[in-house]
């Protein structure tokens, strides 16, 4: 059964790799200067095969930390107002004008080209948070007992085995049921990858929050080896294969593509714990990683899209605007958190959900 009292240390290698996901993702977005002219694309592609997947499973582990530290009500409150109060400001505030500088940066490229920017960009992660925090009392009212006490029936040897493959199969279930009705919704296509997103994920959050309590799923999601690292790289090519040379169209195809992209998720996401508890202990990257990621998350599409405006698409070659939006943008972040958010209580709300 399930070890459901864990020690209260934190392990700070979960923030480190949390906030270096979201860290990631300014170079993501930076990447954009290449037009999506095929340049940069590598970078995009890698982020999809771990980044959100591993993100989530980690906001999964903190979810559940925090739920038994603050059950019920109050951890849906305070999480709620964590949650919607940036994602709200980037919306309606920091977007608008972001959305419209992309549009200039790429229309100036290719005045042809189809271009089609979610009103919500980056933020759509917080929002997905918001909706996983209304299923977490769900969660913890006793499923990870029954969960478990089923998956030793099936599996004996590894439990954690057919809890992941349960997950994953349920949630391609959603992602197809909602991939053939959104289009019959009123506005369906506004909040159509928003709602398939979240319903992706699903299972890297649930996984995570089922590993905070149960000592052999967290031990079965730090594998760091050879045989995990072997069915990473072929999921990877997997997902490469039916992205760039064979779109799938048959439901089997569909399948399969689904598999490949949960199995290189899960897969990564376990080599990238295996190797944080390993390297990344308590130190200044970890502080700075807690600190500081959220803001210059929250913030980093506006700079990034400020700074292609400014240059415009042919003053600098691609690499090197990258580089520049990059950077500039997790600088920039970094002095609003440090100058800004810790010293001002509204700076903080705004941006951080939190008021002190």
């Amino acid at each position: 059964m399930p070890n459901t009292v864990l020690s209260p240390q934190r392990q700070y290698y979960f923030d480190a790799l949390r906030g270096s996901m979201m860290l990631f993702g300014v170079f993501v977005h930076a990447s954009l200067a290449d037009q999506r002219s095929g340049e940069l694309e590598w970078i995009r592609f890698l982020s999809g095969t771990f980044r959100m997947a591993c993100f989530f499973m980690i906001s999964g582990y903190f979810s559940a930390m925090v739920y038994g530290k603050q059950p019920g009500l109050p951890f849906v409150r305070q999480r709620l107002v964590l949650m919607l109060v940036p994602a709200f400001f980037a919306i309606f505030v920091l977007n608008p004008p972001a959305i419209n500088w992309m549009y200039e940066f790429w229309g100036a490229g290719d005045p042809d080209a189809e271009i089609r920017v979610n009103w919500h960009v980056h933020v759509w992660f917080l929002l997905s948070l918001a909706l996983y925090t209304l299923i977490v009392p769900l969660l913890a009212m006793g499923l990870t007992e029954k969960i478990f006490a089923f998956a030793q029936r099936l599996c004996r040897p590894l439990p954690a085995l057919p809890v992941t493959i349960a997950l994953c199969a349920g949630a391609m279930v959603l992602v197809y049921a909602w991939s053939v009705s959104w289009e019959r919704l009123p506005y369906g296509e506004a909040y159509q990858f928003l709602i398939r997103s979240t319903l992706f994920y699903l299972p890297f959050f649930i996984f995570g929050f089922l590993m905070f309590s149960d000592d052999g799923l967290r031990a079965f999601a730090h594998r760091f080896d050879w045989p995990t690292l072997a069915i990473a790289l072929l999921g990877m090519a997997a997902c490469a294969y039916f992205k760039y040379w064979a779109v799938p169209v048959t439901p089997a195809e569909k399948i399969a593509k689904f598999g490949a992209q949960y199995i290189t998720g899960f897969s990564l996401s376990f080599l990238i714990l295996g190797a944080g508890r390993r390297w990344v202990q308590g130190g200044w990257y970890a502080s700075y990683c807690a600190k500081s990621s959220y803001t210059i998350y929250l913030v980093h599409y506006f700079l990034i899209s400020l700074i292609f405006h400014t240059f415009g698409a042919d003053t600098l070659p691609a690499e090197l605007l990258f580089l520049l939006a990059a950077f500039t943008a997790v600088a920039t972040g970094s002095v609003i958190q440090y100058h800004l958010v810790e010293r001002s209580n509204i700076a903080r709300f705004l941006l951080n959900g939190r008021y002190r």
